[in-house]
């Protein structure tokens, strides 16, 4: 079991330290140890104030990181250690405010959908009349605040503007009170979407423009296709008017370097929200963040405002 070496000094009953008061309007705090000997209570109070916020950052990396923390280790790992340990407290905290998400949504429908065992004559009320076309229900989506459950992988062929709440889970069949529970779906978009091009001549790949509040998904496994070179729009999951985006229990997967970006915002000037709890497949760093090199911070450029800084 990993430890903490750091210890708080000076906490034991009958230790002798100066009280908080006396402390705070001590000349010691701005002067420091003058010449002579600094009586213990003084330095017994400098000695628990700095060990104990020490122990505490110890604690946190053992309790979080899972890993030893001592004063033999170098600052370099001490903070490697800090951050793993700060990753899974947001990952926790990510995965705890999806479902949160789910359980106070604001009035949706619910929707099933099965692409290997549905049907487009069910109503999607249930897992046993899960529809099949991910599609056709996205298209249908409309004004209504929606939340799917993805009963197996899919694959979105058309790019459709998106105007309420939209939450996609990644979900198999259980016996549970809810009926699902979470597990990992891929939803794969193709390079050039059915729909395409615009009245305009614009081109797009598949997948969405959000014109709504807010757009989450847990569990879900995100596969970029090659994309052509000319495309006028090369990002799948496109903020037009600064949505708010959750997106955890997630991994991206990238066909190659010529494959779009999973994100990106309508202009430089909209700002694009978002909270990441994501893996990074090999090829798929430089494919986050439309703009935005492999390794960079996209908190530098454009509108991005996000958990994640380095794309």
């Amino acid at each position: 079991m990993p430890t903490n070496g750091f210890l708080p000094n000076s906490t034991g009953v009958g230790a002798v330290v100066l009280n908080d008061a006396d402390y705070a309007a001590s000349d010691a705090i701005t002067q420091g140890a003058q010449v002579g000997e600094l009586p213990p209570q003084y330095y017994n109070k400098v000695n628990r104030q700095t060990s104990v916020i020490a122990s505490m950052i110890g604690q946190f990396i053992v309790d979080n990181a899972a890993v030893d923390a001592n004063d033999s280790q170098s600052i370099a790992t001490l903070e490697g250690n800090f951050i793993l340990g700060l990753k899974a407290v947001l990952t926790g905290l990510a995965t705890s405010v999806a479902t949160t998400v789910y359980k106070n949504m604001p009035p949706v429908q619910q929707i099933f959908v099965d692409p290997v065992n549905g049907s487009e004559t069910n109503d999607g009320t249930t897992s046993s009349k899960a529809r099949k076309d991910l599609d056709t229900v996205l298209d249908e989506q409309k004004n209504v605040g929606t939340a799917i459950i993805l009963l197996n992988n899919a694959q979105l062929i058309r790019r459709r503007n998106v105007y309420a709440f939209l939450a996609i889970y990644g979900a198999q069949i259980s016996g549970n009170a809810q009926g699902w529970t979470a597990t990992p779906r891929v939803i794969q978009f193709i390079g050039t979407a059915t729909n395409s091009p615009l009245p305009d001549g614009s081109t797009f790949g598949s997948g969405f423009w959000l014109d709504g509040p807010t757009f989450v998904t847990d569990q879900i496994i995100w596969s970029i296709p090659t994309q052509a070179p000319s495309q006028t729009y090369n990002d799948h999951i496109r903020s037009e008017y600064g949505t708010g985006v959750l997106i955890v229990g997630s991994t991206l997967n990238v066909a190659e370097t010529n494959a779009g970006f999973l994100l990106g915002a309508s202009a430089a000037t909209v700002p694009f929200d978002s909270f990441l709890d994501i893996g990074l497949n090999a090829g798929a760093p430089g494919h986050l963040f439309r703009g935005v090199i492999a390794g960079a911070n996209p908190n530098t450029l454009f509108q991005y405002r996000s958990n994640v800084t380095s794309a």
